[in-house]
């Protein structure tokens, strides 16, 4: 099977990740060899329906393949399969063997929320004109309130929906 990985640090020792949904894999390379994965699977164990075990072999890949001097194994045994901890051991790992370390960071999502104040100016008509009322005696005449000017200040709401690279929001401004 051929998969297109996006590389995440590249040096002596190089990682990469491969997104499918909410598929998530990490593979890494040592002097340019054969990208090998970093074994991590949830699991259901057998006869237990609700439990769940996970299989943290990259904890075992990491140590027997990146190892370096100043690398504990408690620092390993730390370290989570997400981009940013694997990233830092590698990256650790190109350091330590003085070699050239390429870090490609990921963008930080925008949020996902956003607020602004919109001001102006303001200009204000009204009047209220009556007509015949039931009896002819409580018959009010025009009303005029007179024009007014002034600083209008409102808050507007947004949010960003998270499909279609965030085109499209909702938003709400009084």
């Amino acid at each position: 099977e051929t998969l297109f990985l996006k590389a995440l640090v590249e040096g002596k020792a190089s990682l990469y990740v491969y997104t499918d949904g909410i598929l998530t894999r990490y593979f890494y390379t040592i002097d340019g060899s054969n990208a090998k994965q970093l074994v991590y699977k949830k699991y259901t164990k057998a006869g237990h329906a609700r439990e769940y075990g996970i299989n943290t072999m990259y904890k075992q890949q990491l140590w027997e393949n990146l190892n370096y001097p100043s690398l504990t194994m408690n620092e390993i045994e730390n370290t989570d399969y997400t981009s940013r901890d694997l990233m830092k051991i590698v990256s650790a790992y190109n350091s330590a063997n003085k070699s050239e370390n390429i870090s490609y960071k990921q963008k930080t999502p925008k949020s996902l929320f956003n607020l602004g104040l919109r001001a102006g100016p303001m200009f204000e008509v009204a009047s209220l004109v009556s007509g015949t009322s039931f009896s002819q005696q409580n018959q009010i005449g025009p009303i005029d309130f007179g024009n007014k000017t002034g600083i209008r200040v409102a808050v507007s709401f947004e949010l960003v929906l998270p499909f279609d690279k965030g085109k499209w929001s909702i938003f709400m401004d009084p």
